[in-house]
This record gives structure tokens, sequence and C-alpha cells, in this order.
């Protein structure tokens, strides 16, 4: 009776841990977590600092800032929230119903952060060719990032609405709770090695950073 109880314990889904099993699949996604966190800080925290600030010599308005900060990804939940939860929920297959949407958008989620974080660099050759397709250089640059952006929340979509819910899907009951706590450390512990070490540098390293961000959620 203890026998059935314990491997229940370690069950869910169809899913039976080990104790070292248990111990391994909380630090991936712990592990996870972290990289997902400072990936997700990124755009948010330094792409203001590029079209408003004046050290890239955008300083676009007030307005256009929103749009790329509130108002596209504003539309990307409204929009393809609900529909990618729903076939989210519904999904099955061998990897399970959450990882499958993570893993296929990966590598244009990478490429859309990274082509944000590639703006100076877009900037400079535009400048150095006089424009692109009629536009001026500082507008050529501001719709190049508006269509990275564009992308990047597109495909940002589709794991926010799964990741948060993944570990719902794989963590025994039994142990949910200090899942959960360990899940708030890891994320704190990642928003202050962002705050600490990382931002300083926004205003002279964004493609690094951006670059980095992106190797790291790859990986």
């Amino acid at each position: 009776m203890s026998d059935t109880s314990n491997k229940d314990k370690y069950s869910i889904n169809g899913l039976t841990y080990t104790k070292m099993g248990l111990l391994v699949m909380f630090l991936w996604l712990l592990w996870g977590d972290f990289c997902f966190t400072l990936m997700e800080r990124v755009k948010p925290a330094i792409l203001p600092l590029f079209l408003m600030g004046k050290a890239y010599g955008l300083e676009v308005s007030v307005k256009t800032n929103s749009i790329f900060m509130a108002i596209i990804p504003g539309i990307a939940g409204i929009v393809l929230g609900p529909i990618i939860s729903f076939i989210s929920d519904r999904h099955r297959g061998p990897r399970g119903r959450r990882i499958p949407f993570i893993t296929w958008t990966m590598p244009f989620l990478v490429l859309s952060l990274i082509g944000i974080g590639c703006a100076p660099w877009f900037k400079d050759h535009f400048i150095q060719s006089g424009g692109f397709l009629g536009l001026d250089p500082r507008m050529a640059t501001v719709v190049v990032v508006g269509l990275f952006v564009s992308a990047f929340h597109f495909f940002d979509e589709f794991v926010n609405n799964v990741f948060w819910y993944l570990y719902a899907d794989v963590v025994p009951e039994a142990f949910l709770g200090r899942f959960l706590a360990l899940f708030r450390i890891v994320g704190n512990l990642a928003g202050f090695v962002w705050g600490w070490w990382i931002f300083p540098h926004a205003e002279t390293h964004m493609p690094h950073i951006f670059i980095g961000a992106g190797a790291l959620y790859l990986f």
C-alpha cells in the first residue's frame, strides 16, 4: 500500500519519476525559467532607450514608442493568445502538449530578437546608403525595427501562452508548492543578474545584449 502511495506521489500524467529524475526535471525547468526571464526582459528594457534616447539619435515620439511597447504586443496577445491556448490544451503528441509550441517557434523568435538588437547597425547602414526604399535613414530604421518587433511578439505569444503551464503538466502535485517557490526564487535571481550586470551596458552594447539573450534562449 505504501509503495503504491509513494509511486503516485512521484507520478503525473503518465510520467513516473525517481528522486534523481525529479531533481533533474526541476533543474531543467528552473534553468529554462532563468533563460526565459532574461530573454523577456531585454526588449522592454532596452528598446525604449534606442527609440527615445539621445544615444542613438532616433528620438522618436512617445506615440511611436507606445506602438512598439504596448500596441503591437497588446494586439498579439488579444488575437493570438486565446487561439494558441485553445490549441495547446488540446494538442497531444510524443513531446507533450506544450514543448512543441516552444521548439517550433524558437528559431524565428531568436532571429526576431537578434534583428531588434541589430537596429543600431541597420541605422548606420541606412545612413551610409542614404536611406532605404525611399525612406530617410531614421524612418527606415523605425520601419525595420517595427517589422522585427511584430515578428518577435507573434512568435513570443506561442511561448508565453504555454510556458507557464508546462510545469503543471510535468511536476507531480505533491511537489508543486516547492517547485513554485523555487520558480519564484529563480525568476528574482534572473532579475538581479539583469539589473546588476547587464542593463548598465544597455546604451553601449545593445546589439551584443540582444544577440546574447537570443543565444542563451536558443541554448
